[in-house]
């Protein structure tokens, strides 16, 4: 559920700074702000891959798995994180694989 907010906080982002770009502050949006929505999209796309890994893969790959979930939901705070409760699910998400693979 954290991949999904992030993504979607990355996709708004990228659609309404389009629009004010255009409408009022275009070099900024379309320079330094464009890769703040890169990192919220990509960011939430490997959050949903990270996820549906730990589904499927054996049971040493987990904690790879949930490191890379790990590692993208704080990369996702550039981008707010996906509205902040997609951090906070991302953050819960992958701290529960990581424990859970320590057993």
């Amino acid at each position: 559920m954290g991949g999904i907010f992030v993504l979607a906080g990355g996709v708004l982002t990228a659609a309404f700074g389009s629009f004010w770009g255009f409408m009022m502050f275009r070099g900024f949006y379309s320079g330094a702000f464009s890769i703040v929505w890169t990192i919220g999209i990509v960011s939430g796309a490997m959050m949903i891959v990270a996820a549906s890994r730990l589904n499927v893969t054996k049971r040493h790959e987990i904690a790879t798995w949930s490191a890379v979930a790990l590692i993208f939901a704080v990369l996702s705070l550039a981008d707010m994180g996906g509205f902040g409760i997609g951090f906070v699910l991302g953050l819960i998400g992958s701290i529960l694989g990581l424990a859970d693979s320590s057993q």
